[in-house]
């Protein structure tokens, strides 16, 4: 089994380091999450090797269209949607826990039921597949793409908070809203009285109102306290 994973994974990297590096990422946001579930050492290398592979089934897609700089075209765009279904296929045929299958084939099944292949919705989809497709929505929206640049950390882990019931499994938002600083240390933001601010650091209870440093004046702010007179970060 070893020695079959390693020969997928080095046909991935030659078809696309773009993908095989996303695979990594997934796999360690992935495993994080899984820590934060308290997941048994067993199951957490399960949910770390459906990462890895969760985009297996892109080895069967045609490069050209998977790195085209450019939007895909409907036909295109199917084509690559493809993938789900390719990589379950590959990986039926190997001596794998079960869940791996799974989440490379739902890891863009949506819990409303707006994602591909089947549509399927919250309790249908299994839980490995729900924690991998939310590594894979902020890996994928905070690396550079073929297609897209890179948005803010704090932007893709607001896009994740927002979609908490519609695309993603709330339970799993609300583990990820304790424990991702939506504006990390150091990161430089807006608040609501047009000031710019420094986050100088973040709270495990309260991630998205920090201590923060006001540029113009060298104020500390607790955005947790009444003292900060009702201060919010707008960006």
């Amino acid at each position: 089994t070893s020695l079959s994973v390693f020969d997928m994974l080095h046909n991935m990297r030659q078809i696309d380091d773009t993908t095989f590096a996303h695979s990594i990422n997934v796999a360690l946001i992935g495993r994080m999450l899984g820590e934060w579930l308290e997941l048994s050492e067993e199951d957490l290398d399960v949910l770390t090797l459906a990462g890895l592979l969760h985009d297996i089934g892109k080895c069967t897609i045609d490069p050209n269209i998977l790195l085209k700089p450019s939007a895909l075209t409907p036909k295109e765009y199917e084509a690559v949607k493809k993938h789900a279904e390719n990589g379950a296929e590959v990986l039926a045929g190997q001596n794998l826990d079960d869940r791996i299958r799974q989440a490379a084939l739902m890891h863009h099944e949506r819990c409303d039921g707006s994602g591909y292949p089947a549509g399927l919705t919250k309790d249908e989809i299994p839980d490995f597949a729900k924690i991998i497709a939310i590594a894979d929505v902020y890996d994928a929206m905070t690396s550079k793409l073929p297609y897209h640049d890179p948005i803010p950390p704090s932007a893709a882990a607001e896009y994740i908070l927002e979609s908490a019931g519609a695309e993603c499994d709330p339970a799993l938002v609300d583990i990820f809203q304790q424990k991702v600083a939506l504006y990390p240390a150091g990161c430089e933001v807006l608040l609501s009285d047009g000031s710019l601010a420094l986050v100088m650091e973040n709270f495990g209870d309260a991630m998205q109102t920090p201590r923060v440093k006001v540029i113009s004046s060298g104020e500390l702010l607790d955005l947790r306290s009444k003292n900060a007179g009702g201060l919010v970060i707008l960006e």
